[in-house]
């Protein structure tokens, strides 16, 4: 009856934040859990995969790590890529898919300019 989100503890900051928040996002959408299931002799776990929902799961952490009015916020400031994605604990990755997604980009330009 509860839920329970596993973690890599071999990853950066910034993935650790991502897919945290990428799986708090299905459960804010009450998302149904993919299923586990042994293959063979059970040395080998596998889980279905619903595309849908997972890029809908994408779409929402990134939102939440980084939602427009911050970034807006960034660029009006000119806080550095770097200091803001430490600030979010986010990747740059990340970073560069809010900038294009909420037209943040096209609005201030590259963060290299």
């Amino acid at each position: 009856g509860r839920d329970a989100i596993l973690v890599n503890p071999v990853h950066s900051r910034a993935r650790y934040s991502s897919d945290v928040m990428h799986e708090m996002a299905h459960l804010i959408l009450n998302h149904e859990p993919s299923s586990m299931f042994f293959v063979g002799s059970g040395d080998v776990a596998l889980r279905s995969y619903n595309p849908a929902t997972e890029e809908e799961a994408d779409w929402l952490a990134g939102a939440l790590l980084v939602p427009r009015t911050a970034l807006v916020y960034l660029r009006r400031n000119r806080v550095a890529l770097d200091k803001a994605c430490e600030m979010y604990q986010v990747s740059r990755r990340m970073m560069d898919f809010r900038m294009n997604v909420t037209g943040v980009r096209r609005q201030f330009g590259s963060w290299d300019d």
